[in-house]
């Protein structure tokens, strides 16, 4: 279910560059858009949300929101990214925004939209971070994703709707207010749970399951690495750094 207050929103990153083409953005701020999407394939492949949904297509609707709202296009190329230096794999174990991090993704987007990706993952207090949150609250409930969210239950989903639309009228936008209204269940009948199966998806070599509601990632056999590589690896780093 999507909200009746939105007109229908983009599902692909092809969709989302031709509906920003179709409201009037340049080509170099279409192909900054296409850049983000760009990087988010490095940094989210084989990862889920807690619903199931690819974590690319959860980024690229919640650009779709912030485009529909009529956010500016830097925002809206943030937003695409919202959840890189929280989510995304650089490859490291640690989740944060190095310097080198920040530079690759400054490379994609410019310098000004991976600001915005950085003060998102601070949570800095600025309208452009706050509608950025509120975009992607909404996205996770699209389609009834809420309840469908692994460990997630109806009183939780319920409460997440309810603090979201509070959270968008006291930011002053009632157009996401709206939005969030929509999307309450009131008195119709929800759909059956369909949950991703941890022990199933573990067994797949899913990981990341830190709890209730939270993303994980599927990483491929054939891109695991076998026990010697990891001991080599690890003895490597190991004399780099005595080095």
């Amino acid at each position: 279910m999507s909200p009746a207050s939105l007109p229908p929103l983009a599902q692909t990153h092809l969709q989302l560059l031709a509906r920003a083409r179709e409201l009037g953005w340049g080509e170099g701020e279409v192909a900054r858009l296409q850049g983000a999407h760009q990087c988010a394939m490095a940094l989210f492949a084989g990862r889920f949300r807690a619903s199931g949904v690819p974590f690319q297509h959860h980024l690229v609707r919640t650009a779709a929101i912030a485009l529909e709202l009529g956010a500016p296009p830097r925002v809206v190329a943030a937003a695409l990214l919202h959840s890189a230096y929280t989510h995304g794999d650089f490859g490291g174990l640690r989740r944060a925004p190095t310097r080198t991090r920040r530079e690759q993704v400054r490379r994609a987007v410019g310098a000004d939209c991976e600001r915005l990706v950085h003060a998102y993952a601070l949570r800095e207090e600025c309208e452009e971070v706050r509608l950025m949150l509120l975009c992607d609250r909404l996205e996770d409930a699209l389609d009834d994703g809420l309840w469908h969210a692994r460990g997630l239950r109806s009183e939780a989903a319920r409460r997440f709707l309810e603090e979201g639309e509070a959270a968008a009228r006291r930011a002053g936008r009632a157009d996401l207010a709206a939005a969030f209204a929509d999307l309450r269940p009131g008195g119709r009948p929800l759909p059956p749970r369909a949950a991703p199966d941890p022990d199933f998806l573990r067994g797949l070599g899913a990981r990341d399951f830190a709890g209730a509601g939270t993303s994980f990632q599927l990483v491929p056999r054939s891109a695991r690495p076998r026990l010697g590589q990891r001991v080599v690896r690890g003895w490597r780093a190991l004399v780099g750094r005595l080095g």
